[in-house]
Protein backbone atom coordinates (compact mmCIF):
# COMPACT_ATOMS: atom_id res chain seq x y z
CA UNK A 1 0.00 0.00 0.00
CA UNK A 2 1.42 3.09 -0.90
CA UNK A 3 0.50 7.12 0.03
CA UNK A 4 1.39 9.96 -2.67
CA UNK A 5 0.39 13.44 -3.07
CA UNK A 6 0.25 14.38 -6.69
CA UNK A 7 2.00 17.45 -7.37
CA UNK A 8 -0.66 18.22 -10.46
CA UNK A 9 -3.70 17.47 -8.78
CA UNK A 10 -6.28 20.41 -8.42
CA UNK A 11 -5.49 22.26 -5.12
CA UNK A 12 -2.63 19.49 -4.55
CA UNK A 13 -0.54 21.00 -1.06
CA UNK A 14 3.17 20.92 -1.88
CA UNK A 15 3.37 18.38 1.45
CA UNK A 16 1.04 16.43 3.55
CA UNK A 17 1.63 16.07 7.27
CA UNK A 18 0.48 13.96 10.30
CA UNK A 19 1.23 14.25 13.44
CA UNK A 20 0.27 12.30 16.58
CA UNK A 21 -2.57 10.95 14.82
CA UNK A 22 -4.42 8.16 16.92
CA UNK A 23 -7.48 6.28 15.65
CA UNK A 24 -10.05 4.41 17.95
CA UNK A 25 -12.99 2.24 16.79
CA UNK A 26 -15.07 1.86 20.33
CA UNK A 27 -12.77 0.48 22.96
CA UNK A 28 -10.35 -0.40 20.36
CA UNK A 29 -6.92 1.14 18.91
CA UNK A 30 -6.56 0.68 15.52
CA UNK A 31 -3.24 3.67 14.86
CA UNK A 32 -1.03 5.06 18.00
CA UNK A 33 0.56 8.27 17.29
CA UNK A 34 1.80 7.96 13.65
CA UNK A 35 3.86 10.90 12.55
CA UNK A 36 4.26 11.46 8.42
CA UNK A 37 5.33 13.60 5.92
CA UNK A 38 4.70 12.95 2.32
CA UNK A 39 5.95 15.80 -0.03
CA UNK A 40 4.28 16.37 -3.39
CA UNK A 41 5.38 13.50 -6.22
CA UNK A 42 7.05 11.49 -3.18
CA UNK A 43 5.63 7.82 -2.48
CA UNK A 44 5.27 6.29 0.75
CA UNK A 45 5.29 2.40 1.23
CA UNK A 46 3.33 1.16 3.64
CA UNK A 47 4.89 -2.29 4.84
CA UNK A 48 3.20 -4.80 7.47
CA UNK A 49 0.93 -7.81 8.82
CA UNK A 50 -2.70 -7.91 7.94
CA UNK A 51 -4.24 -5.94 10.73
CA UNK A 52 -1.22 -3.72 11.22
CA UNK A 53 -3.22 -0.80 10.26
CA UNK A 54 -1.93 0.01 6.65
CA UNK A 55 -5.44 0.63 5.46
CA UNK A 56 -6.54 2.85 7.93
CA UNK A 57 -3.75 5.14 8.10
CA UNK A 58 -4.42 5.72 4.25
CA UNK A 59 -8.21 6.41 4.92
CA UNK A 60 -7.73 8.37 7.91
CA UNK A 61 -4.91 10.41 5.70
CA UNK A 62 -7.61 10.33 2.95
CA UNK A 63 -9.91 11.67 5.60
CA UNK A 64 -12.35 8.62 5.04
CA UNK A 65 -12.33 7.74 8.76
CA UNK A 66 -15.01 9.59 10.57
CA UNK A 67 -13.89 11.37 13.65
CA UNK A 68 -10.75 11.48 12.80
CA UNK A 69 -9.19 15.36 12.73
CA UNK A 70 -5.17 16.30 11.94
CA UNK A 71 -5.03 19.83 13.83
CA UNK A 72 -1.81 21.83 13.87
CA UNK A 73 0.33 21.78 16.85
CA UNK A 74 -0.22 24.23 19.05
CA UNK A 75 2.12 25.82 21.93
CA UNK A 76 1.87 28.33 24.39
CA UNK A 77 -1.87 29.38 25.15
CA UNK A 78 -3.50 27.84 28.15
CA UNK A 79 -5.31 23.85 27.73
CA UNK A 80 -8.41 23.11 29.32
CA UNK A 81 -10.47 20.39 29.66
CA UNK A 82 -14.68 20.82 28.97
CA UNK A 83 -16.73 18.33 28.92
CA UNK A 84 -19.86 16.51 30.03
CA UNK A 85 -20.71 13.17 31.90
CA UNK A 86 -23.92 12.12 32.81
CA UNK A 87 -24.56 11.19 36.55
CA UNK A 88 -27.44 8.94 37.24
CA UNK A 89 -29.10 11.28 40.04
CA UNK A 90 -28.51 14.68 38.72
CA UNK A 91 -28.47 14.49 34.97
CA UNK A 92 -25.73 15.79 32.48
CA UNK A 93 -22.75 17.41 34.43
CA UNK A 94 -20.59 20.07 32.68
CA UNK A 95 -16.87 20.20 34.09
CA UNK A 96 -14.31 23.09 33.12
CA UNK A 97 -11.37 23.23 34.80
CA UNK A 98 -7.30 23.08 33.54
CA UNK A 99 -6.54 20.24 30.86
CA UNK A 100 -3.93 18.59 29.28
CA UNK A 101 -1.37 17.08 31.67
CA UNK A 102 -3.06 18.86 34.85
CA UNK A 103 -6.39 17.57 34.92
CA UNK A 104 -5.51 14.48 36.94
CA UNK A 105 -1.76 16.50 38.53
CA UNK A 106 -4.26 19.82 40.01
CA UNK A 107 -7.86 18.28 39.82
CA UNK A 108 -8.57 21.86 39.30
CA UNK A 109 -12.14 21.67 38.23
CA UNK A 110 -15.39 23.27 38.43
CA UNK A 111 -18.78 21.90 38.42
CA UNK A 112 -22.36 22.51 36.96
CA UNK A 113 -25.71 20.85 36.54
CA UNK A 114 -27.27 21.29 32.67
CA UNK A 115 -28.38 23.52 31.56
CA UNK A 116 -25.45 26.51 32.12
CA UNK A 117 -25.25 29.49 30.41
CA UNK A 118 -22.40 31.69 29.40
CA UNK A 119 -22.46 33.94 32.60
CA UNK A 120 -22.56 30.95 34.93
CA UNK A 121 -19.79 29.51 32.95
CA UNK A 122 -17.61 32.79 33.69
CA UNK A 123 -18.40 31.81 37.24
CA UNK A 124 -17.30 28.41 36.61
CA UNK A 125 -13.84 29.93 34.98
CA UNK A 126 -13.55 32.50 38.19
CA UNK A 127 -13.87 29.26 40.90
CA UNK A 128 -10.65 28.01 39.30
CA UNK A 129 -7.43 27.88 41.10
CA UNK A 130 -5.59 28.45 37.28
CA UNK A 131 -7.74 31.43 36.06
CA UNK A 132 -4.78 33.78 36.50
CA UNK A 133 -3.31 32.04 33.95
CA UNK A 134 -6.65 33.23 31.61
CA UNK A 135 -6.01 36.38 32.62
CA UNK A 136 -2.37 36.46 30.97
CA UNK A 137 -0.27 35.48 34.57
CA UNK A 138 3.38 34.42 33.88
CA UNK A 139 3.15 35.88 30.30
CA UNK A 140 0.21 34.53 28.60
CA UNK A 141 -2.46 35.67 26.59
CA UNK A 142 -5.18 37.09 28.55
CA UNK A 143 -8.51 34.90 27.50
CA UNK A 144 -11.28 36.22 25.62
CA UNK A 145 -13.35 34.88 28.43
CA UNK A 146 -17.09 35.78 27.40
CA UNK A 147 -15.74 33.64 23.43
CA UNK A 148 -14.45 31.00 26.07
CA UNK A 149 -17.64 30.82 28.01
CA UNK A 150 -20.38 31.13 25.08
CA UNK A 151 -18.03 28.11 23.67
CA UNK A 152 -18.18 26.19 26.80
CA UNK A 153 -21.76 26.78 27.02
CA UNK A 154 -22.26 25.66 23.68
CA UNK A 155 -20.77 22.52 24.14
CA UNK A 156 -23.31 21.93 27.28
CA UNK A 157 -26.18 22.58 24.91
CA UNK A 158 -24.83 19.93 22.27
CA UNK A 159 -24.74 17.75 24.94
CA UNK A 160 -28.47 18.26 26.02
CA UNK A 161 -29.04 18.20 22.39
CA UNK A 162 -28.77 14.25 22.27
CA UNK A 163 -31.55 13.50 23.88
CA UNK A 164 -30.44 10.89 26.69
CA UNK A 165 -27.99 9.57 24.37
CA UNK A 166 -25.27 10.43 25.82
CA UNK A 167 -22.66 8.76 28.21
CA UNK A 168 -19.51 11.36 27.86
CA UNK A 169 -18.52 14.06 25.98
CA UNK A 170 -14.95 15.53 26.80
CA UNK A 171 -12.85 18.46 24.59
CA UNK A 172 -9.03 18.26 26.42
CA UNK A 173 -7.17 20.19 25.78
CA UNK A 174 -9.69 23.11 24.61
CA UNK A 175 -6.73 25.47 23.63
CA UNK A 176 -7.35 29.27 24.28
CA UNK A 177 -4.88 31.64 23.21
CA UNK A 178 -6.16 35.47 23.57
CA UNK A 179 -9.51 35.22 21.34
CA UNK A 180 -7.94 31.84 19.80
CA UNK A 181 -10.24 28.88 21.04
CA UNK A 182 -9.53 25.21 19.67
CA UNK A 183 -10.55 22.38 20.80
CA UNK A 184 -7.57 19.94 19.98
CA UNK A 185 -8.65 16.61 20.87
CA UNK A 186 -12.57 15.76 21.43
CA UNK A 187 -14.02 12.42 22.83
CA UNK A 188 -17.95 11.70 22.39
CA UNK A 189 -19.33 8.10 24.08
CA UNK A 190 -22.95 7.69 22.96
CA UNK A 191 -25.28 4.97 23.31
CA UNK A 192 -28.15 2.88 22.24
CA UNK A 193 -31.34 3.44 23.28
CA UNK A 194 -33.73 1.16 23.54
CA UNK A 195 -37.01 1.58 20.90
CA UNK A 196 -39.79 3.13 21.57
CA UNK A 197 -42.81 3.16 20.11
CA UNK A 198 -42.71 6.78 19.26
CA UNK A 199 -39.13 6.88 18.33
CA UNK A 200 -35.82 5.02 17.88
CA UNK A 201 -32.87 6.51 19.66
CA UNK A 202 -29.77 6.65 18.18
Amino acid sequence: MTIRVDPSAAGAPPELTVSSLTVRFSTVTALTDVNLTVRAGEVVALAGENGAGKTTLIRAVAGDVDGVLVTPMRSGGVELLAGVSVDPVFGPVLAVGLGGIWVELLADTSLRVLPVGPGEVRDMLGELRGMPLLAGARGTRPADLDGLARVIAALGETARSLNGGLRALEVNPLWVSGDQIEALDVLVVTELQEPSRTELGT
